[in-house]
């Protein structure tokens, strides 16, 4: 086992909540979906919720604030890195410092 603690959640549980939320947070507001606006989501949101609970059992010096923002950092770092599922589903831009996320007009397949 190496030095760096392998992550207790995985991307493809937690990136499909994330992108729900961005399209339905759009849909309703019809502005840019900010990163503290889906971790809050991640904190309320049943089946996330469970799975942050979870790795808070492994990391119990984590705050299930610090684990939310965690996976949302892992989103925008995929984006940035240019090698996320959801590149042609979104556009990533910053807001007021904030990374923020709004869907695309057509999704590219």
């Amino acid at each position: 086992m190496s030095a760096t603690r392998e992550p207790r959640w995985k991307h493809t549980d937690i990136f499909p909540i994330i992108t729900d939320f961005i399209h339905q947070d759009y849909e309703q507001r019809r502005r840019p979906v900010l990163a503290p606006d889906i971790v809050a989501h991640l904190l309320h949101e049943t089946s996330a919720r469970t799975i942050i609970d979870a790795v808070r059992q492994h990391q119990q010096d984590w705050s299930v604030e610090h684990i939310a923002s965690n996976m949302v950092a892992w989103f925008t770092a995929r984006f940035e890195s240019g090698t996320s599922p959801y590149l042609h589903e979104f556009e990533h831009t910053t807001v007021d410092g904030q990374d923020a996320y709004t869907p695309t007009a057509t999704p590219k397949p």
